[in-house]
């Protein structure tokens, strides 16, 4: 996996009259650093939203520290929502082992202890095994993931991959590389509805870098396109 900095510029892509959606303009910025012992993910987000009526305005900040064992995670996430006000969420999870289950502390907003299930992953550990199995020749599989984006609830996670392919980039993290694109469907667990809360469109390459995102909600899409991307050291363990 690739230590890097990337920046996508979003932008609505297909909206039926039932969302109401006519505008989206914003700005992710997506950093995966890399320690001896863990994986460090942050994303800042700045996003508005404008319907038929009214204008959203999102900023966030949204930072993860994950083990390199996959057993312990801990998150932090700081949004500001226009109109609304702030909202703070963190809390750490443990597994026992890779594939047992664990446990989940929340701090904020409403402190809480739950368990978590047998075979649960966190989201660099749900990739990294993506990646892995896509190259095995798996094209659909399927994850239970914790990933600290909605209080304790966790996800069953489906991932179709179509055949991978051979593309040539320029700068940091280009030259030919092989790129897979994917679809994620996200369910919160144990619920019965047939639809996601959120699929996910991915072309990604086999070092964990996201060329271009896709945020699909049902009644409307948000495009993710690269516009810059840097390449981070990685840590010296030796």
């Amino acid at each position: 996996m690739l230590p890097h900095r990337a920046v996508y510029e979003m932008t609505l892509g297909k909206s039926s009259g039932a969302s109401g959606v006519v505008s989206v303009r914003g700005t992710l910025l997506l950093t995966w650093e890399e320690t001896c012992d863990a994986w460090l993910v942050g994303q800042r987000l700045f996003l508005k939203v404008s319907r038929d009526d009214v204008t959203f305005a999102t900023s966030s900040a949204f930072d993860t520290v994950e083990s390199k064992d996959g057993l312990d995670f801990s998150f932090e996430d700081r949004t500001v929502r226009e109109p609304g006000g702030a909202e703070f969420a963190s809390g750490s999870a443990r597994l026992a082992s890779r594939g047992g289950d664990g446990s989940l502390v929340l701090d904020e907003p409403e402190p809480g202890q739950f368990v978590l299930p047998k075979g649960t992953t966190f989201p660099t550990a749900q990739l990294i095994d993506i990646l892995a199995r896509a190259e095995d020749g798996e094209r659909i599989m399927s994850h239970l993931v914790y990933d600290g984006t909605d209080g304790a609830v966790l996800f069953d996670v489906t991932t179709v991959l179509a055949a991978p392919e051979m593309q040539t980039f320029e700068g940091d993290a280009g030259g030919e590389v092989t790129v897979w694109p994917m679809r994620l469907a996200y369910y919160p667990h144990d619920t019965v509805d047939p639809l996601p809360q959120v699929e996910i469109g991915a072309d990604v390459q086999d070092n964990g870098v996201a060329r271009r995102l896709v945020f699909d909600y049902g009644t409307f899409t948000v495009e993710s396109t690269l516009s810059e991307l840097e390449a981070l050291p990685s840590p010296d363990c030796s």
